[in-house]
Formats: C-alpha cells, structure tokens, sequence
C-alpha cells in the first residue's frame, strides 16, 4: 500500500507512515485487480439450427434400397410375362418396399425434431422421435472440427459437421468400405456413422450453408476457449 500523503510505498497493517509521520488509520489496501469474467450463459442459444430433409437426396443416400426395388419390380414383371410367376420374389418386394417407406418416415420425423443449440459455453442437441436422444458437450471438451460435404450433399447445398471430443471412436465397428461409400454417396445421418464419424462427440447432420455455419462454430468455440 502507498501513503495518501507523501505517495511512498508502506508495509500493510502499519498505524503511521515511516517515511512522513502521517497517520494511517482508516486507509484500506488498493483493491486486487478484477478477475476477467467468464463467458455468461444466457437463456436463449446464440445459434440453433435444424437438419434439412430433402427427399430426392434421401432416394440418393438409400440407393441399395431403390436398386433392389427396381430389380425385383423387374423380374416380377418378367415372370409375369413369361408365364412363370414368383411369388416369392413379390413378397420380399412387399418387405423391402415397407422397409424402405418405414426407413423415409423415420428420417423425415427425426429430423424434425432434431435441434442443434449452441450456447455461449455449450452444445446442446435434442432428438425426441421414436427414442429421446439428449446431449451436452461443452466446448473445451472439443478436439477437432471437421467439415464434410459428400457428393450428394453437395448438389443440394448441404453439409454436416462432426464436432469430436477425446473419446471419439468409429461407428461402424472399423469397416473401411462403409466409410468409403458413406462419404461418397451422402455423407449425412445415413452415411456418417459409416464413414467413421466421432461416438461420442455430436454430429451436425445436413444443414443448409454448411460453409458460413462451420466458420460461426469455430469462432464460437476459440472465442469460449480463449476466455
């Protein structure tokens, strides 16, 4: 502490000042410099977005599906005209054709009640179809930020990005050709965990922008970690 009146350097806790006399009772040490504030999360997310569902791109990422309909649509119709009639190939179309609307059906509601909120300090994401899915990671806790935009995404102008944390691991158990061909043919919900995409971190699936999204994610997270 420093005296009022001469302005010299003073040991703490003394009465009178050693260099001028000068009573010091009732002089309170300076204030410690303030502590810079930590980032305060408020009630509303700085940025939410919702995966985009679009069908024709569905019909792309489910090729093996629409392949399989257009093949046994085809030899049905063939052994109809060659008088040899299969019932059995029209029951397995029947199954793949009710597989292939229950898959549609799921992805179209899930990604509507799908929500990606970000926060100053946090990612939350909500899913609430068939099985409620909740998730927080908090930015500090995030490695890695990639970008993906596969062939099909890309000609709708959509994209997905994987936010990773320390314990990401592979979705499809290390299957190198599922990951070829999930980053090829989609990239999105259907694809991604293929393709080798973080467990246990979050994924931002098919979102409109993907580019101008990607770059206000990473500003987001050094901005939160740098604090």
């Amino acid at each position: 502490m420093f005296c009022k009146k001469c302005g010299k350097e003073i040991k703490d806790g003394v009465d009178f000042c050693n260099h001028c006399g000068a009573p010091l009772k009732g002089q309170a040490a300076p204030a410690a410099a303030a502590a810079p504030r930590p980032v305060v999360e408020t009630g509303n997310p700085v940025m939410e977005f919702k995966p985009k569902f679009i069908p024709k791109l569905f019909l792309f990422q489910g090729w093996p599906y629409l392949l399989a309909i257009v093949g046994m649509t085809f030899w049905s119709i063939l052994s109809v005209l060659l008088g040899s009639f299969d019932f059995e190939t029209v029951i397995e179309l029947v199954i793949v054709l009710c597989v292939a609307t229950g898959y549609f059906v799921l992805k179209k509601n899930s990604y509507a009640k799908t929500d990606y909120r970000f926060y100053n300090t946090r990612l939350d994401y909500y899913e609430g179809f068939l099985t409620i899915d909740e998730k927080t990671i908090k930015y500090d806790k995030i490695t890695e930020i990639n970008l993906r935009k596969g062939f099909f995404q890309r000609m709708f102008g959509l994209g997905s990005i994987i936010l990773s944390t320390p314990a990401t691991g592979g979705g499809h158990g290390g299957n190198p050709m599922a990951g070829m061909l999930g980053g090829f043919f989609g990239g999105g919900r259907m694809a991604g965990r293929g393709a080798g995409m973080a467990a246990s971190g979050i994924q931002v699936w098919d979102i409109e922008k993907p580019d101008e999204k990607y770059k206000k994610i990473k500003e987001l997270i050094s901005k939160a970690n740098k604090v």
